[in-house]
């Protein structure tokens, strides 16, 4: 019973994101709200799919480092706490992606320990701008295969 309530929890709050920005509407959504850890020695990560919508009326860019970039996040002692990812160096493969109103843009995340995640999106106003703002997905569960 004690499994069902974070997911139940995930479910209800699975529609929302937190909007960035003046005028800007975007909204991240992952695939589901509860992934399960592989039970394999080797394979240590369960991959989570996720989207962005531009639900706005302006485009805005979205950082990458050949695919789009996310900033994973899991939900510690009550407070959200930055995992630790490879860092994406200067160059041809990091050039921002421009998403115009009605567009979307997808990406993947690995996640390696069961918990709560958030996934963060920076988001700029202008192709060379700075990624000062986030857009923010709603929560979702890491579980291991014994749960």
């Amino acid at each position: 019973m004690k499994a069902a309530f974070p997911v139940a929890l995930a479910l209800l709050f699975a529609g929302c994101s937190e909007v960035v920005g003046p005028g800007w509407e975007l909204r991240v959504e992952t695939s589901q709200a509860v992934y399960t850890l592989p039970d394999d020695p080797i394979i240590v990560t369960v991959t989570v799919p996720f989207t962005v919508r531009n639900v706005g009326a302006r485009p805005v860019a979205l950082d990458r480092c050949g695919a789009l970039t996310a900033e994973l996040q899991r939900l510690e002692a009550g407070a959200w706490v930055d995992i630790p990812s490879l860092t994406c160096l200067p160059g041809p493969n990091h050039e921002p992606m421009v998403l115009a109103p009605g567009a979307t843009a997808s990406g993947l995340a690995s996640v390696s320990a069961a918990g709560e995640y958030r996934l963060r999106i920076p988001v700029a106003e202008e192709a060379d701008g700075a990624f000062t703002s986030r857009a923010v997905s709603p929560s979702f569960f890491a579980r291991s295969p014994e749960s």
